[in-house]
């Protein structure tokens, strides 16, 4: 019993663990989530996440419509140049600072920053938020970005100039696609933006008519060559329908008035994010490391552990506002220096067994536990007064419990609990009936020949069920073999276990009437009375040794003896009185001696004792079969969320930038710096993009374009499943832009020179554009009818030398700059369908051939 309630206190400490570690996963899934998407709908996304967490990520996507929003373009030129003169390091230090200034700027002017493509930086006001006054915020910050880019190019004396473009519409945000996902905007106004800023000048901004009419008078503009856009118009026949437009246009002056100045600007706080990167592997080796014995696996319900979830939101860990220093994880890989750099990682010891004992003692430590409070009393509130649990689900695994299970057994696994009853009540009997031969031993032959009789019974009777009953508790019932399984199913059967021990339990009971009746009949009571008072409470308290049966049983089959001894005593009373002379060696007192009182006390205090402790046993079991559960659960909830947190961190940042990070030491990633910067030669840089998407099936009078984002949702997705596959393993997936879709090969140097050739990755790199086209045509057989609406693929391809690193201030983002990412992006825009467009570069025409 002391070690049962030892392993369910056990059981506690490792529940309260293993919630200690999901909260600290939880922490750093949610700053990862920060980095791909606004804090605003963070809490939305997890939501959507939870509900389809066993859902293909094709069949579902986060997308919301914001209406109305502006929109913003910038582009740095002249950053291209610069790869030759300046190293990798310093290029990207100067884009990072450029980045980082402008995320500033966005803060302070209440714009939220999209992403990144090469030099290209886009953001948008009144969204996730909504503001009446995002045109003066995208106003005010474009005018900004011209400050700092003109401060920069007398500051380090590089020719940089920035274009601009701003328009003002509707745009749906969404996360698309299975790997490197991040949130991004979609809509015919983003299109505008994008031609905007195709057709501005350097040094200029760039804004569409709609955008000029909500301005201030303060900002002034001058009139520019109108642009064609698509917009869907009403037409009398087809209903909505998508027709080029022209579109009005406008320069803002760079020298309107600013309403904030760069002096004035705050410093971002989401500075202060913590991103670990290493040690979630260590946390928790396996999901079952921390549970001796498991159970079989089921169905997900809330009910498992609704009165325990119910007392705090499921999403408590998620808010918007950032995290102070006591709730930072303590060995988590800090974003930004500062004071709680240096603390030291958890210890294996400290780690295994938690604080030590000169620091703080643990059963403290526990009783201050608010979650350990919750958890004893909702324990406690699970069990009825007959102590079934409330939960159907949990009492039904609790009876099945032990039901084909080939889980690992250790000493105090409720699996061996038949086992460990049967055998000491097997070892019991054995010496009950030794002490019952030396005792009746004396009477004369026929009592002796009874006595061995009997004991050869006990054995005959209890221990083939034992033997069964051991036996089926490690196998498993085979599929075949009707014989075997049958056995095996009586073995493991909890009627065929109760009743063998029931059985054994009514052996001494029996030992004791047949010396009664059969041994001594001729002698009354007068010798007997101190064999009843010593052997009858005996025989009783047997029935408390099976922990594992129900408290109902034991007081059923411990009522059995108790009534029949006590009857016995009752019958052989009414003959003579009890002489207490030759036995008073056996009384404290002669208070006892009249009659049987002595006798029929100690058999009803034996049952009374028999009663309170089944039904603690009982109790003792289901706590720890409920501990048990709670670990398990637990430990499946960390698992799975520090690989959901492993999950985000590749959506960020690749594994091979990751190693290389961890192999040169870096603990910190610290603002306002590059963090990892290579100049990788011969790198091939791939743009695919769905050429008829916007023009055939993005239709924002349709759900507001929702249904054409799943759709290219499906797409993307079904791409991310290719690039999956053993034989890409030198491409990797960068981002997503729009219908676009950007992969490269050979940024990871090591996985390069395991290949044969130097040329491999580009190879692979053609063979996966080429495999999309036939993906494409098997997606469209399946889901597209008709030839003219189906689905078609241009795709860009350059080579060269590309400038790759990590970078970003508030949020970390892996970048690629170079020609070849450049040039690839002007051929997808201008290639075919079904083409693939290169450059004169001979090696890449030769592997294309």
């Amino acid at each position: 019993m002391d070690n049962a309630r030892r392993a369910s206190f056990l059981r506690a400490c490792q529940a309260v663990h293993m919630n200690a570690q999901q909260k600290k996963a939880l922490v750093e899934q949610t700053v990862w989530i920060d980095a791909v998407m606004p804090k605003k709908i963070r809490v939305k996304y997890w939501q959507l996440l939870k509900q389809h967490r066993d859902v293909d990520k094709s069949l579902w996507v986060f997308c919301e419509t914001y209406d109305p929003v502006s929109i913003l373009f910038s582009e740095i030129s002249g950053f291209t140049t610069l790869l030759d003169s300046l190293s990798a390091s310093n290029l990207l230090f100067l884009l990072n600072s450029l980045f980082s200034k402008f995320d500033n700027l966005c803060y302070n002017c209440g714009c939220e920053r999209i992403g990144t493509l090469g030099s290209i930086y886009y953001c948008v006001s009144g969204c996730p938020s909504p503001r009446i006054d995002h045109a003066e915020c995208c106003a005010n910050l474009a005018l900004l970005m011209m400050d700092v880019v003109g401060g920069m190019k007398y500051e380090r004396q590089v020719e940089l100039a920035l274009s601009v473009s701003i328009h003002t519409g509707n745009v749906n945000g969404a996360l698309v696609g299975m790997d490197r996902f991040r949130f991004d905007i979609y809509s015919y106004s983003v299109l505008t933006a994008q031609k905007l800023l195709a057709t501005c000048p350097s040094g200029h901004i760039h804004i569409s008519s709609e955008f000029e009419r909500l301005l201030p008078a303060s900002f002034k503009t001058s009139p520019a060559q109108p642009i064609t856009v698509k917009r869907e118009v009403q037409s009398a026949i087809a209903g909505m329908k998508l027709i080029d437009v022209p579109l009005s246009t406008y320069y803002l002056d760079v020298d309107s008035e600013r309403l904030i100045s760069v002096g004035s600007l705050r410093r971002s706080p989401e500075t202060k994010a913590v991103f670990r990167l290493e040690g979630r592997a260590n946390a928790v080796k396996d999901s079952k490391s921390y549970v001796r014995q498991t159970i079989r696996p089921r169905k997900q319900s809330f009910s498992w552990y609704k009165h325990i979830v119910a007392k705090k939101s499921e999403f408590a860990h998620i808010r918007s506002d950032t995290f102070t220093k006591t709730e930072r994880p303590p060995s988590s890989m800090i974003w930004n220096v500062d004071a709680y750099q240096d603390r030291k990682f958890e210890t294996i010891r400290e780690f295994i067994f938690g604080i030590p004992a000169e620091n703080q003692d643990i059963m403290s430590q526990l009783v201050e536990n608010k979650e350990m409070d919750v958890l004893d009393n909702e324990v406690i509130k699970e069990m009825h007064a007959d102590s079934r649990f409330r939960d159907a689900e949990i009492e039904k695994m609790y009876k099945n419990r032990n039901e084909n299970q080939l889980t690992p057994v250790y000493i105090d696994s409720l699996k061996l609990a038949p086992a460990f009853d049967t055998i000491f009540l097997y070892i019991y009997i054995l010496l009950f009936t030794a002490a019952y031969i030396s005792a009746t031993a004396k009477e004369y032959l026929t009592g002796i020949l009874i006595s061995a009789l009997s004991c050869v019974a006990a054995v005959l009777l209890a221990l083939p069920g034992i033997i069964l009953i051991n036996y089926a508790i490690f196998k498993r019932i085979p599929e075949g073999g009707r014989i075997l399984g049958r056995f095996l199913r009586l073995g493991k059967s909890r009627i065929f276990i109760e009743l063998v021990c029931l059985v054994i339990g009514q052996l001494p009971t029996a030992e004791i009437v047949l010396f009664l009746y059969f041994i001594s009949p001729s002698k009354l009571f007068r010798p007997k009375d101190g064999f009843i008072m010593f052997f009858a409470p005996v025989a009783i308290l047997i029935h408390c040794l099976p922990v594992d049966s129900p408290h109902i049983v034991r007081c059923v089959s411990s009522a059995v003896s108790t009534v029949t001894l006590f009857l016995c005593i009752l019958f052989y009373a009414k003959f003579d009185s009890i002489r207490r002379s030759e036995y008073a060696w056996f009384y404290d007192a002669s208070i006892f001696q009249p009659y049987t009182l002595a006798s029929l006390m100690s058999i009803i205090t034996a049952w009374i004792l028999v009663v309170f402790v089944a039904r603690s046993n009982e109790a003792t079991c289901r706590l720890r079969f409920y501990m048990v559960m709670e670990v398990e659960r637990a430990a499946d909830t960390t698992a799975r969320a520090m690989r959901e947190c492993d999950t985000f961190i590749n959506n960020v940042i690749p594994m091979h930038v990751v190693r290389s990070l961890l192999a040169e030491g870096a603990q910190t990633l610290n603002i306002n710096s590059v963090n990892h910067a290579a100049l990788v030669p011969q790198v091939g840089i791939a743009f695919i993009r769905l050429t008829n998407f916007f023009n055939s099936y993005y239709r924002e009078d349709y759900h507001s374009g929702k249904h054409a984002i799943g759709l290219l949702n499906q797409i993307i997705c079904m791409f991310d499943r290719r690039l999956r596959r053993p034989e890409y393993k030198d491409v990797e997936k960068l981002k997503t832009y729009n219908d676009s879709y950007m992969v490269a090969a050979g940024l990871d140097l090591r996985q390069r020179e395991q290949n044969s050739d130097q040329a491999m990755h580009l190879l692979k790199l053609l063979r996966f554009c080429y495999g999309l086209f036939k993906l494409i045509k098997k997606f469209n057989e399946k889901f597209i009818l008709g030839q003219d609406n189906a689905f078609e693929l241009g795709i860009g391809v350059d080579v060269g030398p590309v400038c790759a690193g990590l970078i970003g201030s508030a949020q970390p983002y892996y970048h690629v700059i170079g020609r070849p990412a450049d040039i690839a992006y002007l051929l997808h825009l201008t290639s075919p369908p079904g083409k693939i467009a290169v450059t004169d570069n001979r090696s890449l025409r030769a592997l294309n051939w």
